[in-house]
C-alpha cells in the first residue's frame, strides 16, 4: 500500500474506520481459506499414485523422496540435508544461552521434546528461579 493510499485512512471518523478493519477482515479470511486450500491441494497431489517403470504404484510423494535419495548418494548435499530433515532425525542444534554483556550462561545441546514430563517440570522450576532472583536484582 503506497503512503498517499494510506493518508486516505488517516483521518476517518469511526464508523469509516470500522468499515474499512471489517473489510480488512474479510480479505484477511479469504487469503487464509485460499492458502489452506492451496495446501491441501499440494497434499493431495503428493498422494496421487504414478506408476513406476518396474509396474508397481507408488505416490508422488514417494517418488519425490526415491529422487532425493538417489541424489544424495551421489553426494548432493543438499538432497542429504532435505531427506535428514523431513525423517525427523535431524541433530539438535547447540545453543549457547548468553547472559549479560554476552557472557555465556550455559550451553544447551538437547531438544526439549525429548524431555521427560519430570524433567521439564525441573526446567521451569529452575527458570521460575531464575526470573525470581533477576526481580529482586533488580
Amino acid at each position: 500500500m503506497a503512503i498517499k493510499d494510506m493518508e486516505q485512512y488517516q483521518f476517518q471518523t469511526g464508523a469509516e474506520q470500522v468499515e474499512v478493519a471489517r473489510k480488512g477482515g474479510i480479505a484477511s479470511g479469504k487469503a487464509r481459506r485460499e492458502k489452506q486450500t492451496a495446501q491441501a491441494v499440494a497434499r493431495a497431489i503428493l498422494d496421487e499414485m504414478l506408476h513406476a517403470k518396474d509396474g508397481s504404484e507408488v505416490t508422488i510423494r514417494y517418488a519425490m523422496l526415491r529422487k532425493a535419495a538417489e541424489k544424495a548418494y551421489k553426494g548432493d548435499l543438499r538432497a542429504m540435508e532435505t531427506l535428514v530433515k523431513i525423517s525427523g532425525e535431524m541433530p539438535a542444534e547447540k545453543r549457547e544461552v548468553t547472559g549479560k554483556d554476552g557472557a555465556p550462561l550455559m550451553e544447551c545441546d538437547y531438544n526439549i521434546g525429548d524431555l521427560s514430563e519430570e524433567q521439564l517440570l525441573e526446567l521451569a522450576d529452575s527458570l521460575q528461579d531464575v526470573q525470581a532472583k533477576r526481580r529482586k536484582e533488580q
